[in-house]
């Protein structure tokens, strides 16, 4: 993990009030079966595929010779560009060929097309020993992947990418030959700055496809993302968790009708009203750390955080991995209050970003790991590309809105529509 110093996203916000690493002073070890929050922090220049994760931006490829193109990418209801969201590096040190891991997040910006599971999911890895990398990381700087002499940089095997998004790119501009991968993005740069440097000066590579330079209306912001462990509750927590549960029992909220009015069940939870126990869960672990963006658990369904019942995934019906048929698991979500967060950022809000909704989304990966399709007849049952080294994986859309939630808005418009 990197350990620059630095700036929070709370500290240009200036919310002296929220600390962003509430835990990072505590002496807490390490566990495989603690979940870790993942927390947005100012980018910096120098930063590397195993520096934990970045959010926006533009992806950096773990396999720069086989890089997706924005076919692969691309929305299946309203077939527009998929927007890079994430990039996450959680290797698995007891698997020889994930020795380098990286997942890959893109989402639709298109809300209706989210909620249907526009998500694509990519999982790439490498074992220690590589024709990319040294073995010995300290070594690798940053700046090798624009450096074309590099054997882990893109342009080292002749590829071009797309100046806006990173993904392989056959396009490009004819006055001054810059690449993009579709017509989309091509128009998106032209409206945010190409249009003024479009053939003033040739620009190195490095300038070119700089990380932060975006085009707010096709990408997100850039951030990096820094992870700590999350602690146990407190006693206190666990205490009054326990006890607002016992009373949505006693008053079987959600279940059967009972005699009690409004502001009776608002006294009885402290003048809260949680009548959901996930809901209520969701809540009560959210607010120890409220500005967590992702929280990381591999291969651990009882870690999946559900901000309501009524919209919970059905693990058993989660699809097997498409290439050894094994099961997939829960490996990481990304929350909501990421796009809180983005809202609220100065320097976002004054351009407009994809703006999506969500209660977060859920990322399930193959338990192995596999680097190889196992049989020619797996490989023809889900027609998936044998040879390339981007994995797919299953992401999950939960939304926020619990039943009662989607009924009271239809109640309230319908109000509104008869007076």
């Amino acid at each position: 993990m990197c350990q620059k110093q630095r700036t929070s996203i709370s500290t240009l916000l200036g919310k002296r009030s929220i600390i962003l690493h509430p835990f990072s002073l505590l002496s807490i070890p390490r566990n495989m079966s603690r979940t870790e929050l993942g927390f947005l922090v100012s980018s910096e220049e120098g930063w590397r595929i195993w520096d934990c994760a970045k959010f926006g931006g533009k992806p950096f490829w773990l396999i720069p010779d086989a890089i997706p193109e924005c076919s692969d990418l691309t929305c299946p209801y309203c077939q527009k560009p998929l927007c890079f969201m994430l990039q996450l590096y959680n290797p698995c040190e007891e698997n020889p060929d994930a020795y380098h891991r990286c997942i890959y997040v893109f989402v639709c910006q298109n809300q209706d097309c989210l909620e249907k599971g526009s998500i694509k999911v990519l999982r790439c890895q490498l074992p220690r020993k590589n024709k990319y990398y040294p073995e010995d990381l300290d070594s690798f700087v940053g700046s090798d992947y624009f450096n074309a002499q590099s054997p882990a940089s893109p342009f080292h095997y002749g590829n071009h990418l797309c100046c806006v998004c990173g993904v392989k790119a056959s396009s490009k501009c004819a006055k001054c030959n810059t690449y993009y991968c579709c017509r989309d993005h091509q128009v998106a740069a032209w409206r945010n700055g190409h249009k003024e440097s479009c053939g003033k000066g040739a620009q190195d590579l490095a300038t070119l496809y700089r990380d932060d330079a975006f085009c707010p209306d096709v990408q997100f912001p850039l951030w990096e993302v820094d992870m700590v462990p999350e602690p146990e509750p407190t006693k206190e927590e666990v205490a009054s968790e326990q006890s607002q549960l016992e009373r949505i029992r006693a008053m079987n909220l959600g279940d059967e009708p009972v005699q009690l009015t409004d502001q009776d069940i608002r006294d009885a939870l402290g003048g809260r009203l949680e009548d959901d126990p996930v809901r209520l869960h969701f809540n009560k672990v959210i607010e120890r750390a409220n500005l967590q963006v992702l929280r990381v658990n591999r291969w651990n369904n009882d870690a999946i955080l559900w901000a309501n019942k009524d919209t919970k995934a059905d693990l058993a019906a989660i699809p097997p991995c498409p290439y050894c048929g094994k099961e997939r698991k829960f490996e990481f979500q990304i929350m909501p209050q990421l796009i809180y967060l983005l809202g609220t950022d100065p320097e976002a809000a004054k351009t407009k970003y994809p703006e999506i909704d969500f209660g977060s989304l859920v990322v399930f990966t193959c338990c192995e790991s596999c680097a190889h399709i196992l049989d020619e007849e797996r490989r023809l049952l889900h027609s998936v590309d044998a040879e390339t080294p981007y994995k797919e994986e299953y992401g999950y859309f939960h939304s926020h809105y619990s039943k009662k939630d989607i009924e009271d808005v239809k109640n309230q418009l319908a109000s509104l529509t008869s007076s």
